[in-house]
């Protein structure tokens, strides 16, 4: 075959490859490329229970085509094989593809188990001088089967995501009841004015962007339960609302913690001498520029579009020390503010308002962290329930701080040329009921 001839059904392969995005997984087992990479890797799941299986519709049964199932904890050391021989040993687990449908049965252990599944046949493994004469290609259509509560294996769900689905429900009807009793309360603070206009509705930006792409993940994983596909756009919606929410929520937050004056009566931008005199300004946005490449970088290159399993790469790990240095750099300057603050009120204003950045910015770091004592396949939703939970917090906590007339209204109105957000002076003349 030709290099270019090669070259191409290799591409062919790895898009049908990068197109897996769930848990019914559609694609096409390549000879060429299970010869290159020494088998074909399909897809990953975490197994559990004594009725666990894998479902599979071919096409066309290939020449000596094999499924092999490797353990999480084997997936490395095979991977690492310059032997394709010594690699498919590793294999726990192997079932042959002699008709066009079929099912395995995983072996049950007593906790979990993550199995990767690759695909080779009787090219893999030879010769690499030797050119491939007819190439094997067979559209596959695999289904990845938990036991539900009664035993039956009808489950879609990975144990890496079981319990999301009633998760996301229940902050669907938490954002639905929200919404309900505060909306008429924010809606007139915004149109009523004053200093609270702005921060208010750019917080309430934030709130819309991230409350839809927990809604979008709902559809997404409610249409999973059922057919073990979802829908992979809802899903990529869902994940670039929620990087839109963090860059709402991020310059919100600078701004206000920076003194960025957004409430007088004419928006003050970055001037010159403000740059000057707080060359933290530039570093804190440099770092959140750099922070959202990275992110839509994991979003557009990622197999799966999981935004909290981003740690586990360099670009992840890079990602959250770059929050760790925002709250840091968030931190250092509101204590700066703080120990200049002569007023008990506006003290008390600052700490609220820090706690409740804080929650916001290092909840994920924290998370991360958290989940590194607790096993592989409990670390994805342990993440992703606890950012989503404490992200909801942190904007409910800074919520009540805006509307909060025996707070934040009072220090406001006192026009503190050190608050973030202050009211022009109005000569004692007094703007609000």
């Amino acid at each position: 075959m030709k290099s270019d001839q090669k070259f191409f059904l290799l591409a062919i392969a790895c898009y049908y490859s990068s197109t897996v995005l769930s848990k019914t997984v559609t694609g096409t087992f390549n000879s060429v490329q299970a010869e290159t990479t020494y088998g074909q890797y399909v897809t990953k799941f975490c197994f559990h229970g004594e009725t666990a299986e894998v479902q599979y519709e071919l096409n066309s049964t290939g020449k000596d085509g094999k499924l092999y199932f490797f353990l999480d904890e084997h997936w490395h050391s095979a991977n690492s094989q310059n032997n394709c021989w010594d690699k498919l040993k590793l294999a726990r687990i192997t079932h042959e593809l002699k008709e066009v449908t079929g099912n395995q049965t995983l072996a049950h252990f007593i906790s979990p188990k993550t199995w990767h599944i690759v695909y080779a046949d009787i090219h893999t493994c030879k010769d690499k001088g030797s050119p491939i004469s007819e190439p094997i290609t067979v559209r596959y259509k695999l289904v990845l089967l938990n036991p539900d509560t009664l035993g039956n294996p009808t489950s879609h769900f990975s144990d890496e995501e079981t319990g999301l689905l009633g998760f996301y429900q229940i902050l669907v009807i938490a954002y639905f009841v929200l919404l309900c009793i505060f909306s008429s309360e924010v809606y007139h603070a915004i149109t009523k004015g004053g200093p609270m206009y702005l921060v208010l509705k750019m917080l309430s930006i934030g709130m819309v962007l991230q409350s839809s792409g927990i809604f979008f993940m709902f559809l997404h994983l409610y249409g999973y339960s059922k057919d073990g596909i979802g829908s992979p756009l809802l899903e990529f919606t869902s994940e670039f609302l929620d990087i839109c929410a963090h860059f709402q929520m991020l310059y919100l937050l600078i701004n206000l913690s920076l003194g960025w004056t957004l409430g007088s009566s004419k928006v003050h931008h970055l001037q010159e001498n403000h740059w000057k005199s707080r060359p933290v300004i530039p570093v804190a946005l440099f770092l959140s520029v750099y922070q959202g490449i990275l992110l839509m970088w994991e979003l557009l290159e990622g197999s799966e579009h999981k935004v909290y399993n981003a740690y586990q790469n360099t670009a992840g790990v890079l990602l959250i020390i770059i929050r760790i240095l925002l709250a840091v750099i968030f931190t250092g300057n509101l204590y700066n503010t703080v120990s200049i603050e002569r007023s008990a009120l506006r003290r008390e204003f600052y700490k609220n308002f820090a706690k409740s950045c804080l929650i916001w910015f290092l909840c994920y770091p924290i998370m991360v962290i958290t989940s590194l004592v607790f096993a592989n396949y409990i670390r994805y939703k342990l993440i992703t329930i606890g950012v989503r939970s404490a992200q909801s917090i942190s904007m409910i906590l800074l919520y009540k701080l805006f509307l909060s007339r025996s707070l934040y209204w009072e220090v406001s109105a006192l026009s503190a040329t050190t608050m973030p957000l202050r009211m022009d002076k109005t000569f004692g003349i007094k703007l609000y009921s």
